[in-house]
Formats: structure tokens, sequence, C-alpha cells
């Protein structure tokens, strides 16, 4: 994997294994991969190998980290033959082609050539991180030449009991070695390497090879952060510096950092009681005592934030993970209670009440996240992101109780419960239903909590279309205008507004005057319909929050067409503003049917869960509006508490009974 702008290299992620050999070709040809001195080439992680045949690694660089070329993770795998490794560096970091911390190197016909460090190692360092993961290269016709180091080792340096076999001679290759015993403090390197030239002794900074180590594998460890999913590799780099340089503050700090960010308590407090013995009046031990009390209110939004992430993954069942709870609903409330704990000692915080807010809707608590976005607009008023949410639950209030009413009154029962038998009376003359067939769901993992799939609506979901409309046909032609108008004055349609699938759309919100009758729609038809379309999902129609709602344009000149996604929602439809026969082509394409589903005319709607994998069909002459809206439920579908228990946490006196649309 690579990400773009990413400067650590192409990541060979745990467990995999990536083969990269010249094709064919003359004997002896060599395929090259250059950096241009722009990156490292590769991250191998954990358990991971890789393959290399034929080729030459130029220009790779690291900065402040190891390994110019490759970085090796604990427990790796490398095996190259006839390659070659040429003018990479690692600036202000250790082995310039190759830095391997506790991994496995097989190396057959390998050159090694102008390669440089700026620390140790200028082709290769090695380093053990712990007695289960050996630093180990094995050699076979390995060639070094005209590499170069700062502190030691021109061509290798092996650290912690790091093995070369076999050991070749001192006309072969330049070797240094360290064997950085656990403790040692600053003083003479071990490596025995002369101060450079211009540089008197007393004026340079000696470490010890355990100090440079643990510089070393603390700068790597922070790098590695940078990326999701190799915090259990920055994990064992950062232990392996607390252990190579116990007194080290900065090693200290930063394993102390990630411990309590990943809720790993009892790791963190026997670590500060280490450093606090090692170096009893160090200037940080106030500080870190404090935030291990849980009295800093940046370090446990911070520790939330990481929290929040790791829920985030664990979405994802094939993502590695950092933590170790047990469920995901565990790791929602370590998350919770640290945004909780923040705001009791900053309560002003419009960051901490944004990120607390977010955590929960990501997390299905639909209601404990509309009460966290109120409190927070009334704790922290200029924030703008508050600001945009209180906007829009004021645009879109719930629906009063009577729609549960209106709902029987217009549509009888409803529909039938997911696999009951087809529904009759009132509500089989106003709807179509179109069943889909098994498959027919996406996977969205980011939304996994919003969504719901075969566990509410069946392995057979159902798509629902009105048989009349839902909206007039003179109030969609004057939608229609509004929007139009609204964009000549604004220059235009907005295009960027979903990020991951982008229309061409208007937000309602940025429509006031058409608000008034959208939601007394909302109230007296719209969510009664939706509500007897999927009881199992929405029983209340009172309970039924608008998340999004928006006008959107297809133009067969264009943007003529949406490609296949799920959308962020519970439920969602869409409501035709014009007729069929103003364009060719258009409708709802679901994936399950192989074809597209369209309302029969303006004012019409075509319903189904978010879940289920939709596009917009092309349309190839004409224009197309519709109004699309997704659609949650007013309930904690993860925790299935009553709603509050946030607020409560965080010690705020908003009282849950006094959120009146008036007020938002």
């Amino acid at each position: 994997r690579h990400a773009e702008g990413d400067r650590s290299g192409v990541l060979v992620p745990g467990g995999a294994h990536l083969t990269v050999e010249a094709d064919g070709g003359a004997e002896g040809r060599r395929a090259v991969l250059d950096a241009g001195g722009a990156s490292r080439l590769f991250v191998v992680g954990a358990n991971a190998t890789l393959t290399l045949r034929r080729v030459t690694l130029r220009g790779g660089r690291s900065l402040l980290s190891g390994g110019g070329a490759l970085l090796l993770l604990p427990g790796a795998t490398l095996d190259a033959s006839e390659c070659a490794f040429e003018a990479n560096r690692a600036v202000l970091g250790s082995g310039g082609a190759i830095a391997s911390r506790g991994a496995t190197v097989r190396l057959h016909k390998v050159r090694f050539a102008d390669n440089e460090a700026t620390l140790r190692g200028g082709a290769l360092c090695q380093t053990c991180t712990s007695e289960a993961m050996r630093a180990t290269t094995t050699l076979e016709e390995v060639d070094w030449h005209a590499n170069r180091a700062g502190r030691g080792g021109d061509d290798v340096m092996l650290c912690a009991g790091a093995a070369l076999i076999p050991r070749p001679s001192s006309a072969a290759c330049s070797l240094a070695e360290s064997a950085e015993p656990a403790g040692s403090r600053a003083g003479a390197d071990s490596a025995g390497e002369e101060p450079p030239d211009g540089l008197s002794a007393p004026t340079r900074l000696v470490l010890s090879g355990g100090s440079m180590s643990a510089l070393e594998c603390s700068n790597e460890a922070l790098e590695l952060l940078e990326r999701k999913g190799l915090e259990r590799d920055a994990l064992r780099l950062l232990q392996h510096a607390s252990a190579a340089d116990p007194s080290s503050p900065n090693a200290f700090s930063f394993h102390l950092n990630f411990l309590y960010t990943h809720a790993k308590d009892s790791e963190a407090a026997a670590l500060l009681e280490a450093f606090a013995a090692a170096v009893p009046d160090h200037p940080s031990l106030p500080a870190s005592r404090a935030m291990l009390a849980d009295a800093s209110a940046p370090m446990l939004h911070q520790r939330g934030q990481t929290l929040n992430g790791q829920v985030a993954r664990m979405r994802d069942p094939g993502a590695p993970l950092a933590v170790d709870f047990a469920s995901r609903l565990q790791a929602q409330d370590a998350a919770t209670s640290a945004f909780a704990q923040a705001l009791r000692l900053s309560p002003a915080s419009g960051d901490v009440w944004n990120d607390l807010g977010t955590s929960l809707f990501f997390a299905g608590e639909l209601a404990e996240s509309s009460l966290v976005y109120a409190a927070g607009v009334q704790r922290a008023p200029s924030h703008a992101a508050l600001r945009a949410e209180a906007k829009r639950a004021a645009a879109f209030p719930l629906a009063p109780r009577s729609a549960d009413q209106i709902t029987v009154d217009l549509f009888g029962g409803g529909a039938p419960r997911s696999g009951g038998a087809p529904g009759g009376g009132t509500f089989a003359s106003e709807f179509t239903a179109i069943p889909l067939p098994e498959g027919s769901y996406g996977s969205r993992p980011e939304s996994v909590d919003l969504q719901a799939g075969a566990e509410t609506f069946g392995e057979r979901p159902r798509v629902f279309v009105s048989q009349r409309p839902l909206l007039p046909k003179p109030t969609c032609e004057r939608y229609i205008a509004a929007a139009e108008a609204w964009a000549a004055r604004s220059g235009g349609w907005t295009t960027a507004r979903h990020h991951s699938v982008a229309t061409t759309d208007i937000p309602l919100t940025s429509l006031d005057e058409l608000l008034p009758s959208f939601n007394e729609a909302l109230r007296t038809l719209l969510l009664p319909a939706l509500s007897a379309c999927y009881p199992e999902a929405a029983p209340l129609a009172s309970s039924l929050r608008v998340l999004d709602c928006f006008l959107v344009r297809y133009d067969a000149t264009k943007q003529a067409s949406l490609p296949t996604h799920t959308d962020q929602s519970l439920l969602s439809f869409t409501i035709a503003l014009n007729d069929p026969g103003e364009y060719d082509g258009g409708g709802t394409w679901f994936r399950g049917l192989g074809r597209a589903v369209d309302a029969p005319a303006a004012g019409h709607a075509v319903l189904f869960p978010g879940k289920v994998e939709h596009g917009g069909h092309p349309i190839t002459r004409g224009v197309r509006y519709i109004i699309v809206l997704f659609m949650g439920y007013e309930t904690n579908r993860l925790s299935q508490r009553p709603a509050g228990y946030a607020l409560e946490a965080a010690g705020d006196s908003f009282p849950a009974g006094s959120l009146l649309k008036e007020e938002l």
C-alpha cells in the first residue's frame, strides 16, 4: 500500500508477501526502482516478507529515520538475490540502505555502493529489538563499496546482539558493533569512532550505543505512527528504545504518550515508575503524573481521538488494531469517557464537543450525538462545525408525535416485516415493493454503525416506489426554480460536498424559503411513508432524523451519473422533481437488480436501505432533478442506553428535556 504524498515508502503490511523481480530480458540485467531522493522505497511490516530478484534500489531517502531504501520492522523478512542498493541515504538516521529492527535478512549476490547514513551503518544497520526478535543477516557473495556513516560502521553496524553470517573480513567490509546493554547512559560511544574533523571532543554530543539505539527507534516509531495500522510495530520500537536507554527523556515521553493515548494504563504506570527511578528529579515527571491522573485536558482529548480511531478500525474486520478491547462498545465507551473527562476540565472547548458528537454519530448513537452537538454549541457558540450541526438540526427538526398517528391513518399497518407476506390494503395501493436478491448490500466500514443490513432488513431487502406523488408537481417545479436561482446567484451548483461520491447539488439548508413547506411535507407524508415502508428499522416517524438533504442536478452534458456506492444512512430516498419524459436514461441503479428503478413521475419517491449498493444511472439527454434524503433513527443503536449518558459523564448541566427545536 502506498498513500499519495507519503514519504515513508510502499508498505508491505503485516503477514503479506511481496515479490519484486525484473522481467526476463538479457541475463544479469536488473530492473531499477529509483526514488530520486524523494522518499524511502519500502517499509516491511511485522511477519511480512519482501522478495527482490534482479532489482536495483536507488535514490531512496529517509529523514529523521532509518533505512534509506528499506525499513524492516520486527519479525519482517527480506530475501534479496542479484540485487544492488545504490546511493540511498538515511538523513539523521541509521542504515543508509537498510535498517533492520529484529528482522531476518538473506542476501545473495548483492552489491551495496555509495549508500550513506548520518548516524550508523552506511549500508546496513541491524538491531535486535528483543530476545524473540533477533536480527540476523546471512551473506553470500555480497560486495560493499564506498558506503559511509557518520557514527560508525561505514558498511555495517550490528547492535544489541545482531548477527552477520558469515562475518566478512575487515578488508572486505567496514563493520562496527555495539552491545548496547539495557540501561546504558550517555558517555563514551561504544562504537569508538573519532570526532569529525573540525570538532573537538568536548564540544561534541557523545551518545552511548544504547542512547543511539533509543534515538533511532524512537524516531522510526514516530514515523510509523503517521500511518494507520502500524501502531503495534511502533510500540515494539518504543519498547526497545525505553529498554536501550531507560534514562532517555525523549524515549520515555514518546513511549508514555503512546501507552496513555491507547488506554494501556497499567503499562504506562510501570514505565513512569521505571523512569522516575532512573531520573528521579527530571522536570517532566509532574506533568507525566498529571497526565496519568487524567488531569490534562489536551492529553485526554488526544486519548479520545486515538481511541476513536481504533473504534473506526474495529468496524473493518481485517484492519490491524493497537488496543485490546473485547468489543466495539467497550472501545467506544473508552473514547467517550476520555472526551467527557476532557470536557469536565475544559467545558468551553468546541473541538472536544465536536469530536465527541462525531464519535457518537458514527457509532450509531444518534440520540446522544444530537444532545452533545446541541450542548456543545451552547458552550462554544463560535465553533464553525458545531454551528453547522445546529443549523442542520434547526432546518430539519424531528417531527412531532402526531406523525406516528399519520402513519397509521394513511398507510394502515404499513409494510410487512422483513420476510413477511406481501402487504395488502391501503399500503399495497400506495407503494410497489421490489425485492432485491441476496448479496445486494455493500460494505462501507466507516458507516457500519449508521447503516443496517440483513439483521434488520433481511437477506433480500426491498426497494419501494410510491404509486402517488409525495410532493405535488407545482411544488417540485418551485423547488427546481429556487435551486437554479440560488446557483445563478452563487456562481453555480456545488460539486465538492460529498468527497467520496461527489454530486452536483445544493443543500436544502441553503434554500431557506423552501424549508417550511418541505418540513410540512416531511411531517405529514414523507416520514410517515418511510416509517410505513420500513417498520423494522423506523417504527416511529417522529424518531426519524434527517442527516442530509440536498437537491441534485444530473445533466447529460455534464455530470450525467453517479458511481455505485452505499450511503451514510440507515434509510435513503430520492424524490423526483421532474418527469422522466424530460430526460433519457436515469433512475437509481441497484447492483443487485442489475437495472435502474425510476420514479414514474415528478413528486414520486424511491425508498431503500442506505447499505444497499446503488448509483445514479446515466442520463443521455436532458436534465434530471431529484431531492435526496439520508435518514437516521433517533436512538442509541450501539449501546441501547437512554439518551443523556455522555452529557452526564461530561458533567454538563444542560438538561436533555430542554433541547427544544427553538433552542437549536
